[in-house]
């Protein structure tokens, strides 16, 4: 979040795997992505987020992880 722009990804099953920008001043309920009409600005604040994570050690999660499933039975 800077001032009232947010930008956040949701991953499957909740979302696309993609980021969305909203201006929760204007869009308290976050309806309208902004990301396709100000993708320069959706950059950056990604940008913004990706150093944010790299400087504080954020670790995501793994290809195919599901909030669903974290711990998926081991492959026979």
């Amino acid at each position: 979040i800077r001032g009232a722009e947010k930008v956040m990804r949701l991953r499957p099953p909740f979302g696309e795997d993609r980021w969305a920008l909203y201006n929760i001043a204007d869009d308290p309920a976050e309806a309208r992505d902004l990301s396709g009409e100000q993708p320069e600005r959706a950059g950056a604040l990604v940008a913004e987020y990706d150093a944010w994570a790299a400087r504080v050690g954020v670790i995501p999660p793994p290809p195919g992880w599901s909030f669903l499933q974290p711990n998926p039975p081991a492959e026979a």
